[in-house]
């Protein structure tokens, strides 16, 4: 995804005991979400909205990386959880094409209809084959 993608973060989190105090997304900054209240089951839910780059801690536009960000609940007894993550391809770059090679040379200026034509080119990008 490109670093300016907003990410919608949503997360239900839920105590047996006692309130969740502190729900955040991070990787080189730390971002808190917000309490949206508890629910019919009791999970709370917590939001936040960011950019990718502000959630990354990525700067500038030519950026091919890739994120791990992490949440972490913490409650009122000061316990922490930091066990859910996950993985983000941040490509903010077009495909390269490198290494343009033809059978053609110089001194073949007409080509005749039997005359067969190769072409190779290698292309580098972040998401190509995933």
């Amino acid at each position: 995804m490109k670093g300016s993608a907003i990410l919608n973060v949503s997360v239900l989190v839920n105590d047996t005991y006692t309130n969740i105090t502190l729900v955040s997304i991070a990787n080189t900054s730390a971002m808190n979400l917000s309490n949206r209240g508890a629910g019919p089951l009791n999970p709370e839910r917590w939001w936040g909205r960011n950019s990718t780059n502000e959630l990354c801690g990525l700067t500038g536009v030519n950026v091919e990386t890739t994120c791990t960000l992490v949440i972490t609940a913490k409650d009122n007894a000061s316990n922490t959880n930091s066990t859910t993550q996950f993985v983000v391809c941040v490509d903010n770059l077009a495909p390269r094409v490198l290494n343009f090679s033809t059978n053609l040379t110089i001194s073949h200026k007409v080509i005749g209809s039997g005359h067969q034509i190769n072409f190779s080119v290698n292309i580098s990008d972040m998401n190509i084959f995933q």
